[in-house]
């Protein structure tokens, strides 16, 4: 079993690529570079692509994927234990889910607000559930899927549209870190925008 996992990045060498690495499955990264991305990344193939929005940019490199699944991570995000993709994998495959996200544990030093955000979106638990939509600091695809029903062209939170109809599945065992502080400006447009 063999995964591609996705990362756009602008902002130079994504945190993740060793965690990723070091899975205990096959996991080959690509990073798409676009902006003040990196022109390399050790263990990784990075492609220069044009930054279109998040849907169009992530959608344009699945014609570029070889293997059976597609994990899509951010810039800023570290999996937590060498299980974590085949949690995803195990989880996609044991249920009749379209699509799952891992769950998002929060940085130390990320301040209560965000911490309680992170926690009421992807709590903690044992077992996998229903959720209304994939997230993609974390979600795990068949390649084909991705293939048979694309990713929309939005802009922003192309992973909330496609999942409309879809059955995803929440796997809060395969944990990812991942959290940022959003002044309340930016947390309003950001809002606004999605």
């Amino acid at each position: 079993m063999s995964v591609t996992a996705i990362i756009p990045a602008c902002r130079g060498i994504p945190h993740g690529v060793r965690s990723l690495l070091a899975q205990d499955i096959d996991v080959r990264v690509m990073v798409l570079s676009n902006g003040d991305g990196p022109a390399r990344v050790p263990g990784a193939d990075v492609v220069r692509v044009p930054w279109e929005g998040h849907g169009p940019t992530r959608q344009a490199a699945i014609g570029r994927v070889q293997t059976e699944y597609v994990f899509f991570t951010v810039d800023d995000a570290v999996c937590l234990g060498t299980d974590c993709v085949r949690t995803l994998v195990d989880a996609l495959e044991a249920g009749d889910w379209d699509a799952v996200t891992a769950q998002q544990v929060p940085l130390p030093d990320a301040d209560p607000i965000t911490v309680d955000r992170l926690r009421r979106w992807t709590p903690p638990g044992q077992e996998v559930v229903a959720t209304a939509q994939t997230d993609h600091v974390a979600a795990l695809y068949r390649t084909q899927t991705l293939r048979d029903h694309p990713l929309p062209p939005a802009p922003i939170a192309e992973d909330a549209w496609w999942s409309q109809g879809k059955r995803v599945g929440y796997v809060p065992m395969a944990r990812i870190q991942h959290s940022h502080p959003r002044e309340p400006a930016a947390l309003y447009h950001r809002t606004r925008a999605i």
